[in-house]
């Protein structure tokens, strides 16, 4: 399991309509969310999808993990001015063994703009 190459898919995400109780954009209209996926240094940032609470990427990025490979997931929304954090995931220690093996994993325990992500753990 651990020491190969896996691909990591960010499959899509379920944005908060407000960012702590403010519109995420200046004229009241949903985020423009892209996300950046690290597999231990190596940093992929997708594209920018635009005015949505449901934004779906499909988009992957692929590494080696071992049982201490840091793996993070921020999504952002994209303005003209400075980009909005919406949220993030991260695992500091690597990847569980248990997300591995589910392959399809639905993360929800956010506490900042994020309510749902959705990942896909595939071996290469």
């Amino acid at each position: 399991m651990f020491g190969r190459k896996w691909r990591i898919t960010i499959i899509s995400a379920k944005v908060k309509t407000t960012n702590n109780g403010s519109p995420w954009d200046l004229a009241s209209s949903p985020p423009d969310p892209y996300f950046e996926l690290t597999i231990g240094g190596a940093k992929v940032t997708s594209n920018t999808k635009s005015d949505t609470y449901s934004p779906v990427w499909n988009a992957y990025s692929e590494g080696i993990l071992n049982t201490n490979t840091a793996v993070s997931i921020f999504v952002y929304d994209e303005d003209i001015g400075p980009d909005h954090f919406i949220d993030s995931w991260v695992y500091k220690s690597g990847v569980s063994s248990s997300d591995l093996s589910l392959r399809d994993v639905t993360m929800n325990n956010f506490t900042g703009g994020l309510l749902e992500l959705k990942v896909k753990f595939e071996p290469q």
